[in-house]
């Protein structure tokens, strides 16, 4: 049977075995974690300059934000400029027309009153010829 003394010097070699054995699979675990660690570094590095990047993006994106503002403001006053002279132009030619608009309708005036008087007139000459065919006899077939 084993003695409190034999269990004791069991467990001291025990001990001296398992730090032994850690040291190796800590060694082994190390050399083969190495490459892992590495490669995580390089991600680091990696996700650092995407983020610089996408940091950079964001300001371009606010830059064209703020110059696509601008545009449609200009473009806004340019309408609104665009719409002013219409309106400048359209009084001038309104104004130009006025007298043009007013001599067509007393020339249309002066056609009914010329139609009138020719149609009367006309009328007034055809009845005296039918009263005259008529005095002298004078069939027009």
């Amino acid at each position: 049977m084993l003695t409190d003394s034999d269990l004791k010097k069991i467990d001291g070699l025990i001990e001296k075995r398992l730090e032994k054995f850690g040291g190796v699979v800590d060694e082994k675990i190390e050399k083969r974690l190495r490459p892992i660690k590495d490669d995580v570094a390089s991600v680091k590095d990696d996700v650092a300059s995407v983020k610089d990047d996408v940091a950079s993006v964001k300001d371009d994106v606010a830059s064209v934000k703020d110059d696509v503002a601008s545009v449609k403001d200009d473009v806004a006053s340019v309408k609104d400029d665009v719409a002013a002279i219409g309106q400048v132009i359209d009084e001038k030619i309104e104004k130009r027309l006025k007298p043009l608009k007013d001599d067509v309708f007393q020339i249309r005036k002066d056609i009914k009153t010329m139609v009138s008087f020719f149609d009367r007139e006309y009328l007034d000459l055809r009845k005296r010829v039918e009263r005259i065919e008529a005095h002298l006899k004078i069939s027009v077939s």
